[in-house]
């Protein structure tokens, strides 16, 4: 009767009790096992990274409940670094572990636990900031904003800062989400050894969560630049000023033992000059496209002047594709490349296009 009893109560709390063994059900992605896919999760992977314990009898990272043995390793926010190990061969890293946060972004199980964003207070806590003295005097159609990513000041500045994850929100009306560039990959004081990883997700038309975090448990203090925010505003000639505002909200700053910090988020105005329609009355360049997104073995690339050079970069900011077309519309046969997310910068003679793509 007891053990009847023990087996409800580990139950009720995703544990299992087979044989005289303890088991959990891992959801791969959702490495912190609060019932949700997100980028919440990729701050987990680098809490747990490079720690090892039994890997599962199936090593899958498919939607599905996986039957593993918890590993000896509890992290200090509660979590079993065996919920990071997404696909179950015994290893928490970066390639096998967070891709299938992607593939799964979005995805819910079981009962949720909502994810906890302190609410940090301007002039009190550390600000995570766009810098608003990089924005050019003149915005039109078609303008791309590079604009530093800023997180303290000299006043709050950041303590034992390990991982950090944000929401971006913007407006679809002048802002098309999949060409959001989010690079976080630059040395910085957060960054000085370049050990770190880092995803951001469209999760939807107008908003991107962005997650960033170190993978060798050593903690920095600091602020200023963390890294730059490339957004291009809609190709398509507008006749009159418009105002929309760039938010920056549900922040989470872990230590290495994943306690959090208050921060606080930031809100930048950006105004959209009128354009100069020319003489003929012709509208704006053509936008970029990129398609099909996901592919597989070819893109298919147009622009509304010739593309000098495509090239092509893995989620880390390596370059891992050079493709030099001299069309305006070409056909790009990709080279064998691993499964995953990358970016796609296409250049031409007036402009440089980004955009998010996935390789399957």
């Amino acid at each position: 009767m007891k053990r009847n009893v023990l087996l409800i109560l580990l139950t009720a709390v995703g544990v299992n009790y087979l044989c005289g063994q303890v088991t959990i059900e891992v959801w791969p992605g959702d490495a912190n096992n609060n019932g949700q896919v997100n980028h919440i999760d990729l701050l987990q992977i680098g809490l747990a990274y490079n720690n090892f314990g039994p890997a599962r009898d199936q090593v899958y990272s498919g939607w599905q409940a996986q039957t593993a043995t918890p590993w000896p390793l509890v992290l200090g926010n509660g979590v079993n670094c065996a919920y990071a190990d997404a696909n179950g061969d015994g290893l928490v890293n970066y390639f096998y572990d967070a891709f299938p946060i992607y593939v799964h972004y979005g995805l819910r199980h079981g009962s949720e636990t909502p994810d906890v964003f302190p609410q940090g207070m301007s002039g009190v806590d550390p600000p995570l900031f766009l810098d608003e003295s990089a924005m050019p005097v003149q915005v039109h159609s078609g303008t791309q904003l590079n604009l530093p990513l800023v997180l303290g000041d000299a006043d709050q500045p950041v303590e034992n800062l390990y991982g950090l994850a944000f929401s971006l929100h913007l407006d679809p009306q002048f802002i098309d989400i999949n060409q959001v560039n989010v690079n976080l990959g630059q040395t910085s004081w957060a960054n000085p050894d370049n050990d770190r990883i880092y995803s951001s997700y469209s999760a939807s038309d107008s908003r991107l969560d962005v997650a960033w975090v170190r993978t060798d448990h050593n903690e920095y203090s600091g602020y200023g630049p963390i890294g730059t925010v490339s957004i291009i505003i809609i190709d398509d000639v507008v006749s009159i000023e418009h105002e929309f505002h760039i938010h920056i909200d549900s922040i989470q700053l872990i230590d290495r033992f994943g306690n959090m910090t208050a921060v606080a988020g930031d809100s930048l105005l950006v105004t959209i000059l009128p354009d100069a329609i020319s003489s003929g009355g012709e509208p704006g360049l053509t936008r970029f496209r990129v398609w099909p997104n996901p592919a597989s073995d070819a893109l298919h690339l147009r622009a509304g002047s010739t593309i000098e050079e495509v090239i092509l970069y893995d989620a880390m900011g390596k370059m891992a594709a050079y493709f030099v077309p001299e069309k305006s519309q070409t056909t790009w046969p990709l080279p064998g490349l691993p499964p995953g997310l990358y970016w796609i910068e296409a250049r031409t003679r007036d402009r440089v296009y980004k955009e998010k793509i996935v390789i399957k």
